[in-house]
C-alpha cells in the first residue's frame, strides 16, 4: 500500500500592505485624458493595482496583451 506524505506549504508574510493611495496614483487616475475610463476604476481596482505594483511616474511598463488601452492611459 502506498501512503502519501504530508506536504508543507510555505507562505511569505505580506510585506506590501496598502494603507493609502499615493498622490501620484491619484493624479494619474484624475487625468482628464481618462475621463471615460473612470467608470471602471473601482471595478478594476486601479488604485490598488498601481500602488501594489509600484508603478511610478517615469516607470517603463510593457503591456503584454493589448486591449482597450485602459491601463495604458493610466
Amino acid at each position: 500500500m502506498h501512503t502519501r506524505k504530508p506536504q508543507l506549504a510555505l507562505v511569505q508574510p505580506a510585506t506590501h500592505i496598502i494603507t493609502k493611495t499615493p498622490a501620484y496614483v491619484t493624479a494619474a487616475m484624475s487625468d482628464s485624458a481618462r475621463a471615460a475610463d473612470r467608470i471602471n476604476d473601482e471595478r478594476r481596482q486601479m488604485a490598488r493595482v498601481l500602488t501594489f505594483s509600484e508603478v511610478k511616474p517615469g516607470s517603463r511598463v510593457m503591456e503584454l496583451l493589448r486591449g482597450s488601452g485602459y491601463w495604458t492611459r493610466a
